[in-house]
């Protein structure tokens, strides 16, 4: 009985070992950095405003999941947004450079219901960041901009990016 006892532990300890570094692995590739505080991403998703002259980009925290009916996002998380004034009818990859080629803001602690959420603004100078690159059906996306407050940003998604 004490064989099959240890086995479950150790078979236990490998399992909840694995399960954290793949979570890791994801805060690693998916995320965006606040300073030093750094902010797990998941998904992504973007849509063609052609009458704004704009396509948005969103990338969102865990936490958080597209209401299709509301469009708008329910749950709680943090989110960063793009507008990108290249207009296409997918997500265009490219080089863009703020604030000509982008606008940007970030929300934490977003709740549709809730007035706690803490919004940010990019700032224009230094010139910020924008790079979109794509295989086959994975992007990868990479940013670097300072916020109106002076924090500076940086973070990357790789992953599929879906339309709204």
């Amino acid at each position: 009985m004490k064989s099959y006892l240890g086995g479950f532990i150790i078979f236990s300890l490998l399992f909840v070992s694995c399960k954290k570094e793949d979570t890791a692995n994801t805060i690693d590739q998916n995320y965006f950095k606040i300073d030093t505080e750094k902010y797990e991403l998941s998904k992504a998703y973007y849509d063609v405003f052609p009458v704004d002259g704009y396509t948005g980009l969103i990338i969102i925290s865990p936490g958080l999941t597209f209401n299709r009916s509301l469009f708008d996002f329910s749950g709680k998380g943090n989110f960063i947004e793009f507008e990108i004034s290249d207009i296409s009818s997918t997500l265009k990859t490219g080089n863009y450079v703020n604030p000509a080629g982008f606008f940007a803001g970030i929300a934490l602690n977003y709740s549709i219901n809730s007035s706690a959420t803490i919004e940010y603004e990019i700032k224009n100078t230094p010139p910020g960041k924008l790079n979109i690159t794509k295989l086959d059906s994975t992007y990868n996306i990479q940013f670097e901009f300072t916020l109106t407050n002076g924090k500076l940003v940086t973070g990357q998604y790789k992953g599929k990016v879906e339309k709204f």
